[in-house]
């Protein structure tokens, strides 16, 4: 099983010691192949502003640690191409959602993905395989 790994899940392991034991667990304990969409890279560089306006030093290490992250995900990082947006359209129809959640859910479907993230009815509404890791202690 490959997984897509969903922004807050991504920022919980960025919190180091302080990250949730279950999702520490779940890394520690997975051998799985992980995906990032470029959806979570936007929304990360988005955070990263708003801290670089409160506090430039700050803003800097986050920065170095999205770029690592995507040198370390290199070819795993997927894009919004036409096969997510052709799931995007067959989610939309059914289901209409949030924008963000339908192009993550169709990310997970167009690359046989399981979408790591918070448990949301939205998800399961649209047929997506998820693992909560923020279910478990």
């Amino acid at each position: 099983m490959s997984l897509l790994v969903d922004t807050p899940v991504l920022a919980e392991l960025r919190k180091g010691k302080r990250c949730h034991p279950g999702v520490r667990a779940f890394f520690e304990s997975t051998e799985e192949d992980l995906y990032l969409s470029v959806l979570t890279l936007g929304e990360l560089q988005a955070a990263i502003e708003r801290v670089r306006a409160r506090d430039m030093k700050a803003g800097r290490t986050w920065d170095r640690w999205l770029h690592q992250l995507v040198s370390d995900h290199g070819e795993r990082v997927l894009p919004i191409d036409e096969a997510v947006v052709e799931e995007w359209g067959v989610l939309l129809a059914a289901h209409p959602c949030p924008l963000r959640e339908g192009l993550l859910a169709a990310t997970a479907l167009a690359y046989d993905l399981t979408l790591l993230a918070h448990g949301s009815p939205v998800f399961d509404a649209l047929g997506v395989a998820v693992i909560d890791p923020f279910a478990t202690k």
